[in-house]
């Protein structure tokens, strides 16, 4: 095979591998899991951002209100003075922040339904990622209870008992053979044994039946 052919063929089957990873289910269901955690983080972080704006606006509030009592206090005064002019001035500020005090209460009435928009959203993304999280504990724990099933299957199906137990008695077998041989070698050693004790026997007692016929005729020859 060619360089280029193998090196096709290495990128190809990295290629298939990725793809096969890109599809396993349990980093899939893991990636949505933070894409519900990222989602809820960027509606955490607007909350926060809420908040401050909200208590921006409600100092806003508060300094318009004052201003707007202020001016009508000064026109009052003008009034009272006959000060006309600066009754109206007084007046003419007192309406622009009046404008002003009510573009932030809308504001901050928005923000504030927009916060509680938040708020429920967080919440239903917060029962989400824990519902997400028990159905990817409960998927997993029966991927591993399967696992553990094949694995079982294939101990049970890899076991071959018939086959050592066989293999057992071929080797009591030889071992009997094996002990049969000893005990005939043994008896027949041992009757190899025997058989010589008696020729040293026979022998012995010929000796000893000739020594008796040679004083025997000693004594016949000494008696004449």
């Amino acid at each position: 095979m060619g360089i280029f052919a193998r090196v096709k063929e290495m990128t190809s089957a990295d290629m298939h591998h990725l793809l096969d990873r890109m599809e396993d289910p349990i980093p899939m269901a893991k990636q949505y899991i933070r894409q519900v955690e990222e989602q809820r983080e960027q509606v955490q972080q607007a909350l926060i951002q809420q908040q401050y704006t909200g208590q921006q606006l409600d100092l806003l509030i508060a300094g318009s209100r004052a201003l707007v009592q202020k001016r009508q206090r000064q026109a009052e005064l003008a009034v009272e003075r006959d000060e006309e002019n600066m009754a109206e001035i007084a007046l003419q500020d007192k309406l622009h922040h009046l404008r002003l005090l009510q573009d932030y209460e809308d504001r901050r009435q928005a923000i504030r339904e927009q916060g509680d928009k938040l708020r429920d959203v967080l919440v239903r993304l917060s029962d989400l990622h824990l519902d997400l999280n028990n159905r990817l504990a409960f998927q997993m724990s029966r991927l591993h209870a399967a696992e553990v099933s094949r694995s079982a299957e294939a101990v049970l199906r890899d076991l071959d008992t018939g086959r050592i137990i066989r293999g057992f008695d071929r080797v009591e077998q030889k071992l009997g053979s094996l002990d049969t041989r000893w005990a005939d070698r043994r008896s027949y050693d041992g009757k190899l044994t025997d058989t010589d004790a008696s020729s040293r026997l026979d022998a012995f007692e010929i000796q000893a039946s000739i020594k008796a016929e040679l004083q025997s005729i000693k004594s016949a020859i000494a008696a004449k």
